[in-house]
């Protein structure tokens, strides 16, 4: 066996590391590595991590040759070929291994990885003969550039005015076209001006899991979505239903609800009554009591004080 540090030595290494990881896990997220710089890789492999997953990017010809491996079993004189069990659902993954890609083992729910490997992505510059992934425009003002450096705008074809000793761009002007080639020009203007305008990062082509492909539109769904889908689809086939008469498994229960109504409607107006609807029929008001008020007590009249009588004044006896 070649030494771990020689080339080869790597290949078989990363070869065995595959092997292994394809008999642990059931899932597995097929990522393109375009235009993705290593030091992105590293921050996914990080992040990864801490899910308990692995991230391994390899040549397409050591992960073909690992995963038909896998299938058709090792070579006879291997000693994992007694352990080895076959798995022809493979094949699927297999067909996926096309351009630049890595290959994520994870048992993490998708919906929560996916949004860590998108926070990865960043913002760059334009690179000279890289499709454009996006329109970019630029809008009209100041571009904080001297008249000195004119000529960029002239090779480009914009119109503009020297205003307050600076190059104003005039109207809105789309630099870069989706699916464009990026040509040398625009990219020295668009670095001359500070934009970066297009985001780089790994994207998640599909999803293998335990012999089903998985494509990116379904991967982005979460449980409270699925829910969320189902209920409101739910909705629509009671409704239907109950507007066709056709009962269901979801109408049943309004039906026998809208008929226990009908006649709970009848027996009140009829004055029949029936168990069910005696249980739920709210009680009658109790008769309210009258009490005698008691009588208001009269107020007496407040007696009047006896007139003292008035004492009659001697005259000293004169008129006597």
């Amino acid at each position: 066996m070649p030494p771990a540090g020689t080339k080869r030595g790597k290949k078989i290494a990363m070869g065995e590391k595959i092997y292994d990881l394809l008999g642990k896990h059931k899932q597995i997220v097929v990522v393109s590595l375009i235009n993705v710089s290593s030091s992105q890789v590293q921050d996914v492999r990080m992040t990864i991590r801490k899910g308990k997953g692995e991230l391994l990017v390899g040549k397409n010809t050591v992960l073909n040759k690992t995963i038909q491996m896998r299938i058709s079993g090792p070579p006879e004189k291997d000693p994992r070929r007694a352990a080895w069990k076959p798995m022809p659902e493979l094949e699927n993954l297999q067909k996926l291994i096309v351009g630049k890609v890595g290959l994520i083992f994870t048992e993490e729910p998708i919906s929560e990885l996916l949004p860590r490997i998108e926070s990865k992505k960043r913002f760059t510059y334009a690179r000279v003969g890289k499709l454009a992934p996006i329109n970019f425009t630029i809008p009209a003002g100041p571009t904080g550039l001297d008249p000195s450096q004119i000529n960029f705008f002239h090779a480009l074809q914009i119109p503009t005015k020297i205003n307050k000793s600076q190059i104003e761009i005039l109207r809105d002007i789309q630099i870069c076209t989706k699916g464009k080639k990026v040509t040398s020009s625009e990219a020295a203007f668009l670095q001359k001006l500070g934009h970066k305008p297009f985001q780089y990062g790994m994207a998640v082509l599909s999803m293998y899991d335990n012999g089903s492909i998985i494509g990116p539109e379904l991967m982005s769904l979460t449980p409270a979505t699925i829910l969320e889908r189902f209920a409101k689809h739910a909705r629509n086939v009671t409704a239907l239903s109950m507007e066709t008469g056709i009962p269901t498994e979801g109408s049943i229960i309004q039906s026998i609800f809208a008929g226990f109504k009908n006649l709970a409607a009848i027996s009140a107006v009829g004055g029949y009554t029936f168990k069910q609807f005696s249980a739920t029929a709210a009680p009658a008001p109790a008769a309210a009591k009258t009490e005698a008020k008691p009588a208001a007590a009269k107020k007496e009249a407040p007696k009047e004080e006896p007139k003292k009588e008035e004492e009659e004044v001697g005259m000293g006896g004169l008129f006597d």
